[in-house]
C-alpha cells in the first residue's frame, strides 16, 4: 500500500489562515452566514441533537482554484515560460511581476518560484520554477472561476510554452477552496460531522476545528491513481477571531508515480475538467443541499 502523506500541493500558500482583501471584498458583498443568528429551535426533549447551524452547500462561495504541474527536469525553462506567457497574456497579467534569473549552477529547489505574474485585481497569478509551473484563479466581485473554464484557460497558458504533443509534466495537482462566514465555525463543523454526545464533552465551547479526510481515486481514461484530500477548517477571514469555514479539495497524482508518469497538455486539461463532477459530488456528500432537511 502506498504511504499516505499530506499533499505538498496544499502548502501554506494554498491554505491561508486569513484571506486577501480581494477575497474579503468579494464575500462582503454577498449574503453572509455570519450575519445570520444561529438556529435556537428546541427539539423534542428526547432528541439529543439540537442543530443550530445547519450549514449547507449553498452557504459556501468559491474562493480559488489552484493548479500545479511538476515538470520533467530540464524540460521547460522557467524564464522562457514567463516571457512567453507575458507576451501572449499580458493584458490579463497586468499587475505586479518579477523574474529572477538564476545561474544553472546555483542549487534552487525545483518548486521555488523564480518568476511570477499577476493581474492587477489579484484574481489571476502564475508562478514558474525550475521544476514547476502553477496557476491560481480567485473569485472577485465581478468573476467566479469554474473548473470547466479553468481547464480551458490552463490548456491555453501551457500551450504558450509547451508543444501540444510534448510529454513533460510528471505530476498534476489541483486545489479547490470554498469559503463560508459563520459565527463560531468550530461549533458549526462539529455539529455537521460529530455526534452530539461527543460534542457535549470533548468539543464543548470550541473556537476552531479541522477535519482531514483521505481517499484514493482513479481519474482519466487510463485510471491514473490520484490522492484526494478533503479538508474542513475554521479560519480567520479578518481580525483575530475565527469567523469562517473553508472547504478544500486537494487532488493530485502520486509522488511515487512521478518518475514514470507523463502527461500532455490535453491530459492536464482533461484532469481538471473531470474534477468538476468529483468536487461537486464530494461537496454534497459533506454538506448536502437545501432539500436535505
Amino acid at each position: 500500500m502506498p504511504q499516505r502523506t499530506t499533499s505538498r500541493w496544499a502548502t501554506s500558500q494554498t491554505r491561508p489562515q486569513s484571506f486577501s482583501p480581494t477575497c474579503r471584498r468579494f464575500y462582503s458583498g454577498q449574503p453572509k452566514v455570519h450575519d445570520r443568528a444561529p438556529r435556537n429551535e428546541v427539539t423534542n426533549a428526547g432528541e439529543a441533537d439540537q442543530r443550530k447551524w445547519l450549514m449547507r452547500r449553498t452557504d459556501f462561495r468559491l474562493a480559488s482554484i489552484y493548479i500545479s504541474c511538476s515538470l520533467v527536469e530540464g524540460a521547460v525553462d522557467g524564464q522562457q515560460a514567463y516571457r512567453a506567457l507575458l507576451t501572449q497574456f499580458g493584458s490579463e497579467y497586468d499587475g505586479e511581476s518579477f523574474s529572477l534569473p538564476v545561474p544553472s549552477e546555483v542549487p534552487v529547489p525545483p518548486e521555488v518560484a523564480t518568476a511570477s505574474l499577476s493581474s492587477k485585481d489579484r484574481t489571476q497569478t502564475a508562478e514558474f520554477g525550475r521544476g514547476r509551473v502553477a496557476f491560481r484563479w480567485s473569485a472577485s466581485d465581478e468573476t467566479s472561476p469554474t473548473l470547466p473554464t479553468v481547464a480551458t484557460s490552463v490548456r491555453e497558458r501551457l500551450a504558450a510554452f509547451i508543444a501540444p504533443d510534448a510529454i513533460v509534466v510528471s505530476r498534476i495537482g489541483v486545489v479547490v477552496t470554498f469559503f463560508a462566514e459563520v459565527q463560531r465555525p468550530g461549533e458549526a463543523i462539529a455539529e455537521a460531522f460529530v455526534e452530539s454526545k461527543f460534542r457535549s464533552r470533548a468539543l464543548d465551547d470550541i473556537g476552531a476545528l479541522e477535519i482531514h479526510v483521505f481517499r484514493m481515486r482513479s481519474l482519466l481514461d487510463r485510471n491514473v491513481a490520484t490522492n484526494h484530500w478533503t479538508r474542513v477548517r475554521s479560519v480567520k477571514s479578518s481580525g483575530n477571531e475565527y469567523d469562517a469555514i473553508t472547504f478544500e479539495q486537494d487532488l493530485n497524482t502520486r509522488t511515487e508515480d512521478a518518475s514514470e508518469s507523463r502527461f500532455t497538455i490535453a491530459d492536464i486539461s482533461g484532469f481538471v475538467s473531470e474534477l468538476d463532477e468529483v468536487v461537486e459530488r464530494t461537496f454534497l456528500d459533506y454538506w448536502g443541499d437545501a432539500t436535505d432537511e
